[in-house]
C-alpha cells in the first residue's frame, strides 16, 4: 500500500469518526461558553460583576445568548 493510500484511508477512517459523533441536526445546541468578568482573583475580596453565556451548536455557530 502507498503511502498516499494509507493516509487517505486514515483521513476517511477519521471523517467517519467525526461524523458518528456529530449531531445530525445543526442549530441543536451541543454546548456553551460561559464567560465571568470580575474585580480581580481574591476569592475573599473581589467579586463576580458580569456573567455571559453563548449556547452553540456542533459547529460553533451561537444557537442562544
Amino acid at each position: 500500500m502507498s503511502v498516499w493510500a494509507s493516509w487517505l484511508e486514515a483521513i476517511g477512517f477519521l471523517e467517519n469518526l467525526l461524523n458518528r459523533y456529530a449531531p445530525c441536526t445543526p442549530g441543536k445546541p451541543v454546548f456553551a461558553v460561559i464567560d465571568t468578568e470580575t474585580t480581580g482573583f481574591n476569592k475573599r475580596y473581589d467579586r463576580i460583576i458580569e456573567l455571559a453565556a453563548v449556547r452553540a451548536d456542533a459547529y460553533f455557530n451561537p444557537v442562544d445568548s
